[in-house]
């Protein structure tokens, strides 16, 4: 469990980690997975703070010094994924946080880390919190970002069922991958397999739910 001191210390640490551009963008995470949070799994929302505060954590270290980081057997990482010059911060960031924020260090602060950038097919809802967050944050300006944002956050009710919530978290997370895939496509580029595995998931879970 995680205090309002913990949380306090770890954004003084995680400053020093970061430019001020990239600590005011990690605030934003912070700030929509307490709205997101407080809806959806409200007794972990410091949890998903310290999620959101760490996720980016190696954001800003040179891709040389990334790939030390990053350990492609125990992650099961594939050539695609290495080459994804976008996710490397994510597949170096448990291995950082573990090695310089143990404390912090929880299962699923390490799985959200890792997870936020692409996605996963194993993603549970709080990697999800955190993979939307990620997307929606205040200062995301990108005209589908700001969709995203506005469907999420006038969509989530605490009057709701849970059930309800957590499929407008779903929708969230599909508008996310489908806007990156859009980006990707008119610029050329082809999506991670590991983003379209969590669309496939997450459109099954809606149609279950």
């Amino acid at each position: 469990m995680f205090y309002e001191q913990d949380i306090v210390d770890l954004r003084g640490k995680v400053k020093l980690y970061m430019s001020e551009h990239r600590y005011i963008h990690t605030i934003g995470v912070e700030n929509a997975a307490i709205r997101i949070g407080n809806v959806i799994m409200p007794d972990r929302v410091n949890e998903l703070r310290v999620a959101s505060l760490l996720h980016d954590i190696a954001k800003e270290l040179p891709n040389a010094e990334l790939t030390l980081l990053i350990d492609k057997e125990l992650q099961g990482l594939t050539e695609v994924d290495m080459n994804t010059f976008a996710a490397l911060h994510s597949f170096a960031a448990p291995t950082l946080i573990k090695r310089d924020f143990e404390h912090y260090a929880t299962d699923s602060v390490l799985e959200a880390a890792f997870t936020h950038t692409l996605g996963s097919d194993t993603m549970d809802l709080f990697s999800e919190v955190i993979f939307v967050s990620d997307f929606v944050e205040e200062n995301r300006t990108y005209i589908g970002c700001r969709k995203t944002a506005e469907y999420l956050f006038g969509s989530l009710s605490p009057d709701k069922a849970c059930e309800e919530n957590v499929y407008v978290l779903h929708t969230a997370a599909l508008m996310c991958i489908d806007h990156t895939a859009r980006s990707l496509s008119q610029r050329g580029l082809t999506m991670n397999p590991r983003s379209i595995d969590a669309f496939d998931m997450l459109s099954k879970s809606i149609i279950a739910d």
